[in-house]
């Protein structure tokens, strides 16, 4: 996307097209314009704003052939502002189905077998007109279809609309790079972005990472894309970026530079002393300086969210970020306030209202002692502690001027290497490794942003008494070490979970369903089922059957394996080693594969297939006299052809349907009384594999989670195929158990 960008601005200019309105038309346009506007230190990732329904994103997803890249970006460009000003003139409606047609070949173009078309097709940026006369439309079925598309978009012009009576002019067309901000409400600002140039979308695509990964990665690995080189030294720098971004995914940067346990006790200690002393560091009140490292450290926050740090004066102000609420009544001792950081998709609002548990807002975390006597210290500074306010009113660079100051060695009696980058990391990889921890849960328990706990956090639900408990262990056991070496902080104060503090509700993913709802489920399509096979006495029986089998098989994979909610998720049995349990899938309809994994498959979900075989087998039999045309179809799934779905919901009219998302979701609200998401699989087994104890590692593996440089089954992993086997089959199983999940067969049973 980032290498079609500047050519579709090409595209627009020399036809032109209004730049201001063809980035706001098309929304991924202004999302990457925002992405390269930000600081080297974002941490928000743009993979999940690529997806979606638009059949134009789909498009974009497919990648040509290395030889033909050139082609490719030039009619994905193309295609790109056609649809922008097809929108422009609200006509897009009108055109979807050419517009449909002309992505779809667009994404076949891609595809070995017609690469010999796409290379015919031109190279250079032209207009839509210049682009349009360059197509032979009778060429081939590829350029009929896109052809159809470009005339609607050149033929047709925008209306001039009319608002109280008076003529509103079309915009001057605008021939600077400037991509809008854009909210729900419309254009808010416009700020001046500087697109990539060629040489930084080449570098981005050899290094394998996302846009994210490769400008937040950039500026940590200190690796320059610009200056003059030649072939072999871009080739080179290329290949060192994507190791070290690769590195960096690894998180070793930050477990090698990290603070040791005497770093630890030195800072703390120093915080101790600084908040003693009353005189300012450039400009900031000791006291205040060392509540701002306090916040960074013990809730491992960055400087710039730390400046919205709050104070509530009660548990009843609103809360809508991360604070301090003093010791109020009851309570023993303060609390920190953390709004824990929301999961893709989670601002949309559910299309159904699913049987699923709900994610707490704001989680109550008890603040540690040592830091508690530093709080209290600048709270008796503050005169203002009514309502909720920020509890830091200075700018962000002014407090970096006042650590850097702090931190220089000619501040400090001992030379150690502090800094606010390790000062803010510490506690996370405390709380990210210990004993049954993850990189999610740590996100979750302090309230911090980490892209590449993105995906992760989506599929996790945690109880809050669990992340609660997690950091008062964690941070009793830095307090012990610290102790051992320096003993920053004397006496005995109050430090515990205590009740009331909604320890009893859970964060995270929102579409994780209830055990219970799992097992009702299961109990209830095995008892309809077993009723099916007994009342085989119409075609509408054998149908219903079917049909039922067919969730339940569906189910049961997605259950035992993690598949995610694809078109057919079926495990072919090419696929499937029966020997080891091991198979391979590819659950992310990508055409290159890069997605595909390796996973074991339980004992109970190969019976299953091999019954949903048997029951195929005698399904095609009986159907012979009624539908010759369907039971010649069901034999072609028998035979597992690519082309025909195993899994599939027969209709009255005897035609197919593959089985799909919305498929599984209608059936599961209106014919199982049992709304759950068609992906709930997968929030549900990551978040029980975590809470059993399973290694997080296995559970990445199992489900596919990883980012470039992470791949559980790379050269330098150190992730056993035997010890992957192991831990699911001592974690996973007693899941599958627990729900009720077995083989259960359909027609071609012993009493059918």
């Amino acid at each position: 996307m980032l290498r079609i960008l500047p050519k579709a601005l090409d595209v627009a200019r020399s036809s032109g097209q209004d730049l201001q309105r063809l980035v706001t038309s098309i929304p991924i346009f202004t999302k990457i314009a925002q992405h390269l506007s930000q600081s080297a230190e974002a941490e928000s990732s743009l993979v999940g704003d690529f997806t979606g329904p638009h059949a134009l994103y789909v498009a974009l997803w497919h990648a040509p052939p290395p030889a033909f890249v050139e082609q490719h970006s030039a009619l994905m460009a193309v295609l790109c502002v056609a649809a922008a000003k097809l929108r422009i003139s609200s006509m897009e409606d009108s055109h979807n189905n050419s517009h449909y047609a002309a992505t779809l070949r667009s994404r076949q173009l891609t595809k070995p077998a017609n690469v010999d078309y796409l290379g015919a097709l031109s190279t250079a940026c032209l207009s839509l007109s210049e682009y349009l006369s360059t197509l032979d439309k009778a060429a081939n079925r590829f350029n009929h279809d896109i052809w159809v598309f470009l005339d609607y978009a050149v033929r047709h012009k925008a209306g001039i609309r009319r608002k109280g009576g008076q003529r509103n002019p079309p915009a001057a067309s605008v021939l600077t790079d400037d991509i809008p901000d854009v909210d729900e409400d419309g254009v808010q600002a416009v700020q001046r972005v500087q697109l990539p140039d060629e040489q930084v979308i080449q570098t981005l695509c050899k290094t394998l990472a996302s846009p994210a990964e490769f400008f937040a990665g950039r500026e940590m690995v200190r690796v320059t894309t610009r200056g003059p080189r030649t072939a072999r030294e871009d080739a080179v720098c290329s290949l060192k970026m994507g190791r070290r971004i690769a590195a960096q995914n690894q998180l070793l940067p930050t477990r090698w530079y990290g603070f040791t346990r005497n770093e630890a006790a030195s800072f703390l200690e120093s915080i101790h002393d600084l908040s003693r002393v009353d005189r300012k560091v450039e400009g900031v009140p000791t006291v205040e300086l060392a509540a701002f490292l306090c916040v960074m450290f013990w809730l491992s926050s960055r400087p710039e969210p730390t400046c919205h740090f709050r104070l509530y004066a009660s548990k009843s102000a609103k809360m809508d970020g991360n604070g301090y609420l003093p010791a109020l009544g009851r309570s023993p001792h303060p609390n920190w306030i953390i709004s824990p950081p929301r999961p893709i998709g989670y601002s949309k609002p559910p299309r159904r209202q699913f049987k699923a548990h709900d994610a707490e807002t704001i989680i109550y975390l008890p603040v540690p002692p040592p830091a508690q006597e530093v709080m209290r210290r600048y709270l008796a500074r503050l005169t203002d502690t009514g309502g909720a306010r920020l509890m830091f009113r200075r700018n962000v660079s002014a407090y970096r001027r006042a650590m850097t100051t702090f931190f220089s060695p000619g501040q400090r009696t001992e030379r150690t290497r502090f800094s606010p980058a390790m000062c803010s990391d510490y506690i996370f990889e405390k709380m990210m490794h210990s004993p049954g921890g993850d990189i999610a849960t740590a996100m979750l328990a302090l309230g911090r942003q980490n892209y590449l706990g993105a995906v992760p956090l989506h599929y996790t639900s945690v109880k809050v008494r669990n992340l609660q408990e997690r950091y008062v262990e964690v941070s009793r056991g830095v307090i012990s070490e610290c102790e051992a070496e320096k003993v920053p902080c004397r006496g005995n104060a109050t430090f515990e979970v205590l009740e009331g503090m909604g320890g009893d509700k859970r964060t995270g993913s929102r579409y994780c369903p209830h055990t219970e709802t799992v097992s009702a489920l299961v109990a209830r399509l095995k008892r309809l089922i077993s009723s099916g096979r007994e009342e085989l006495y119409c075609k509408e029986n054998l149908f219903s059957l079917h049909n039922r089998m067919v969730v339940y098989t569906t189910l049961m994979i997605g259950f035992g394996t993690g598949y995610r909610s694809v078109v057919d998720p079926f495990l072919r049995n090419a696929l499937i080693d029966r020997s080891t349990g091991f198979a391979a899938i590819n659950d992310k309809n990508i055409q290159s594969g890069s997605h595909s994994r390796i996973l074991w498959v339980p004992d109970m979900v190969l019976q299953q297939l091999d019954n949903y075989h048997r029951h195929l087998d005698a399904m095609a039999r009986r159907i012979l006299i009624l539908n010759r045309q369907l039971h010649f179809a069901i034999r072609s799934s028998l035979e597992e052809a690519q082309y025909r779905a195993m899994l599939f919901i027969l209709r009255r009219n005897m035609t197919e349907i593959p089985v799909h998302q919305r498929i599984l979701e209608d059936l599961y609200e209106y014919r199982l009384d049992c709304s759950i998401p068609a992906n709930s699989n997968r929030h549900y087994l990551r978040t029980l594999l975590l809470e059993d104890g399973c290694p997080v590692d296995v559970i990445d593996a199992f489900l596919g989670h990883w980012g470039h440089g992470q791949s559980p089954w790379g050269r330098f992993s150190a992730l056993s195929p035997e010890h992957y086997k192991k831990s699911l089959q001592k974690h996973l199983l007693p899941i599958l158990n627990q729900s009720g999940w077995e083989a259960v067969g359909g027609l071609g049973t012993e009493n059918d």
